[in-house]
C-alpha cells in the first residue's frame, strides 16, 4: 500500500492522506469522523454568520442610503433657509436705501422751502436805517436806572 499519492501540481485534489496518532482510547477512524463533524459545524457557523452579515449589510446599505437622503434633505433645507435670509437682508437694505433717499429728498425740499421763505422775508422787510438804530441806543443809554426790568436807585 502507498502512503502518499502521486503529486500533480496542476491537478484537482481528490484524495487526502492523514497520519493519525492516538493513545489507543479511540479508533483512528472515529477521530477522523469526529474531526470532520467539528469542521462541518464550524463551517456551518461561519456560513450563518456571513449570511447574517450580508442581510445586515443589505440593511446597512438601505440605512446608509436613507441616511444620505436625509442628510441631503437637511443640506437642501439649510441652503434654502440661508437663501431666504439673504433675500430678506437684501430687501431690508433696499428698504433702508429707499427710506434714506426719501429722508434726503424731504430734507432738501425743507431746506429749499426755508431758503425761499427767508428770501421772501428779506424782500418784504425794509432795510433798517442807521438813524433808527442810533435813536434806540440813545434811549437805552438814557435810562441807566433800569437793568433787566428792575429799577435801580440813582446815586446822588
Amino acid at each position: 500500500m502507498k502512503a502518499q499519492s502521486d503529486f500533480d501540481p496542476t491537478g484537482k485534489p481528490n484524495k487526502y492522506y492523514f497520519n493519525v496518532e492516538s493513545t489507543g482510547a479511540l479508533k483512528p477512524e472515529n477521530i477522523i469522523l469526529m474531526g470532520i463533524a467539528a469542521l462541518k459545524k464550524k463551517l456551518s457557523d461561519l456560513q450563518n454568520q456571513l449570511s447574517m452579515e450580508a442581510q445586515s449589510g443589505e440593511k446597512t446599505v438601505r440605512e446608509d442610503s436613507q441616511r444620505r437622503q436625509s442628510e441631503k434633505t437637511v443640506r437642501e433645507d439649510s441652503q434654502r433657509r440661508q437663501e431666504r435670509r439673504q433675500e430678506r437682508r437684501q430687501e431690508r437694505r433696499q428698504t433702508e436705501k429707499t427710506d434714506r433717499e426719501d429722508r434726503q429728498r424731504r430734507h432738501s425740499s425743507r431746506s429749499e422751502q426755508a431758503s425761499r421763505r427767508s428770501e421772501s422775508v428779506s424782500r418784504r422787510s425794509e432795510p433798517v436805517r442807521s438813524e433808527q438804530v442810533s435813536s434806540r441806543s440813545e434811549q437805552v443809554s438814557s435810562r441807566p436806572e433800569q437793568v433787566r426790568g428792575q429799577s435801580v436807585p440813582q446815586q446822588r
